[in-house]
């Protein structure tokens, strides 16, 4: 049994800019929806 550590590094580096640019779409859209989400609560705890 062999440590694992230079294999599974390269595969780390391979996959950082997929990952980034998931976690990036993933925060944009997270960001769309809170404000999407936003809007109305304000409305309705500024109006009643």
């Amino acid at each position: 049994m062999r440590p694992p550590a230079r294999d599974e590094s390269a595969v780390f580096l391979l996959y950082l800019p997929t990952v980034y640019h998931f976690l990036q779409r993933l925060f944009a859209q997270t960001k769309q929806l809170r404000s999407a989400l936003y809007l109305p609560v304000a409305a309705i705890t500024s109006g009643g």
